[in-house]
């Protein structure tokens, strides 16, 4: 009897975690086919234009935000790694965070960044690797969702938007975090646990706080970009603004609901770039760009990882 009831929740569990992967994977179609539309749709001879505004002064200077922004995530990396007494020199941990961020770019939820565990198994232990990359993950979570409310009270509170979308937009954000919480919980609740106890040997108040901050200033440099590339287009929309819009883009490719948010961060970008009267066009052709520059950044992490790719043994 005993043997049944564990036979009937184990199949009852691989059920779950299955339904669970259809269901994101037809998110994931469904996002590409709405990224499709949008592209077929869309007025090139609007859009072509907005990609010739931009100044290539501009475009390096991008590329400097976003190497900077890097390097702080990188420090910030290296601080949690000493609370394991793990030691990497930042060249290195350079190459596995760039190789890192270029299997997140082709991940939903950018859940690829963790196959930096794989470069720095074989030295260290993996049980702190994969905890520091937990808390390194929670770290930028934290620090979005505490920007995105802000920008969100700010956004309802200088632009007229009708209470209704306001509620649903709300509703609706609540109960995908709420949803995508349940399913992280279900599918590694026994790592979660297990881990628990790792995580509190390698957690400090003073590193808490060193990482949160330089999480800010590393954020504030990334989500710039947003503001470099919009001046350029020609864009009437308060610096202010336009940053805590790319905040918005950010959490928005978090969800494993589409490959780097593919298909839903253009539709958001195209909202949110509406409350400014600005056409959907020329906010697809912005989404475009600046998605395009991330991905340039990570080229070196692509030739790395195609050195030395990862091996399932």
């Amino acid at each position: 009897m005993i043997r049944t009831f564990t036979s009937t929740k184990f199949s009852n569990l691989i059920l779950r975690k299955k339904s669970i992967k259809i269901i994101v994977l037809i998110l994931k179609i469904a996002s590409i086919i709405l990224f499709t539309l949008l592209i077929i749709k869309a007025d090139w001879e609007t859009c072509i234009p907005i990609f010739g505004k931009l100044s290539l002064l501009h475009l390096l200077f991008c590329f400097l935000l976003f190497y900077t922004g890097y390097f702080l995530k990188i420090t910030r990396w290296k601080n949690i790694l000493k609370g394991y007494n793990i030691h990497e020199g930042y060249f290195t941990l350079f190459k596995v965070f760039l190789i890192g961020g270029y299997l997140g770019l082709i991940s939903p939820g950018k859940i690829g960044d963790f196959g930096r565990l794989y470069y720095l198994n074989d030295k260290n232990d993996s049980n702190a690797i994969l905890s520091s990359l937990i808390i390194d993950r929670v770290n930028d979570l934290i620090m979005l969702f505490l920007l995105g409310g802000v920008g969100f009270y700010y956004l309802l509170t200088f632009h007229e938007i009708p209470l209704q979308i306001n509620l649903s937009i709300i509703v609706v954000f609540i109960i995908l975090i709420a949803v995508f919480t349940c399913i992280f919980y279900s599918l590694f609740k026994k790592k979660i646990l297990h881990f628990l106890s790792v995580f509190k040997s390698g957690i400090s108040l003073y590193g808490t706080v060193f990482q949160l901050i330089v999480t800010t200033f590393a954020m504030i440099l990334l989500y710039g970009t947003f503001i470099v590339v919009a001046h350029d287009i020609g864009f009437e929309i308060p610096f202010i603004d336009m940053f805590f819009i790319g905040v918005f883009s950010g959490i928005i490719n978090l969800l494993p609901i589409s490959i780097h948010g593919i298909g839903v961060r253009e539709l958001s970008l195209i909202y949110l770039l509406s409350l400014y009267h600005v056409v959907s066009d020329i906010a697809l052709a912005y989404s475009l760009i600046v998605f395009a520059l991330q991905i340039l950044t990570l080229v070196p992490g692509v030739f790395w990882f195609y050195m030395n790719p990862i091996k399932v043994k």
